[in-house]
Formats: C-alpha cells, sequence, structure tokens
C-alpha cells in the first residue's frame, strides 16, 4: 500500500510540470499578442512547476502534509488555467456551429 500511495503525489506532479510548461507556452503567446498581464502567466507557470517538482521529489512529505494539499494544489491549478486561457483567447470555435433560425 505504501508504493501506491506515494506514487498518487508523484502522478499529480508530473501532471502539474505538464500543465506548468504549457502555461509557459500560453504565457508567450500572450506576450506574443502584446497582451496585457503576460509576466503573471510565467509567473504563474513558474509556481505551478515549482509545485509540481515539489510533488515528484518530494512525496512523502506531501503525504504527510495530507491530502488537503494536494487539493489546493488541483485548485491552484485549475485557476491559473482558467486566466491563461480566458488571456490567450482560445476557445472551442463551437459559436460556428450556431445555426439561427428567425
Amino acid at each position: 500500500p505504501g508504493t501506491f500511495i506515494v506514487l498518487i503525489p508523484i502522478v499529480i506532479g508530473i501532471v502539474m510540470v505538464v500543465h506548468g510548461v504549457q502555461n509557459i507556452m500560453y504565457g508567450m503567446e500572450i506576450r506574443r499578442r502584446n497582451g496585457s498581464g503576460w509576466w503573471l502567466g510565467l509567473l504563474f507557470a513558474a509556481v505551478t512547476i515549482l509545485i509540481g517538482l515539489f510533488l515528484i521529489f518530494r512525496a512523502w512529505k506531501a503525504i504527510e502534509v495530507s491530502m488537503v494539499f494536494i487539493g489546493i494544489v488541483l485548485i491552484y491549478d485549475g485557476v491559473s488555467n482558467l486566466f491563461l486561457n480566458g488571456r490567450t483567447g482560445f476557445h472551442t470555435g463551437r459559436e460556428d456551429d450556431i445555426i439561427d433560425i428567425d
């Protein structure tokens, strides 16, 4: 059971690092479009990567702090992704599928 339990924060840490790298790309896209707040996106990315690395390399410590910490980290990750996705203007494109019938 101990091996499986330690895998949980490691897997979440890997996901956080991947999201952090994606956030860097979003931040650079904001900067390329001359958008404001691009540096905040890079700050989010750096914090996300650092949290992910903490979860990967200090998994037992993360378990000691408990799953509450991981829940807070996931909420932070979601909020930062919402911010960055909103700033880059990416959308699903479903607006083109709307049929207006009068």
